[in-house]
């Protein structure tokens, strides 16, 4: 049950991410006044940000997941 909540959060603060991402680079590419390395580097970054997120998060549940096994292994 704790694994479904750390996956619930996880998902949820991805789409936050993401949705928060979106009207960013929405902004970004439809303004005519923004400058074309602004165009590009805001994508990159939201991208940066949204696969270091999940990798961040895969590697917490990853070790929760090791370290809840070790414990069962542990009791008699």
């Amino acid at each position: 049950m704790r694994l479904l909540g750390m996956w619930g959060m996880s998902i949820g603060l991805v789409l936050l991410i993401s949705y928060s991402g979106y009207s960013a680079v929405r902004f970004a590419i439809l303004d005519p006044e923004v400058s074309i390395v602004v165009k590009i580097a805001i994508p990159m970054i939201w991208i940066g940000g949204v696969l270091g997120t999940l990798a961040v998060l895969r590697d917490r549940i990853r070790s929760k997941k090791t370290s809840d096994d070790r414990i069962e292994r542990a009791e008699p």
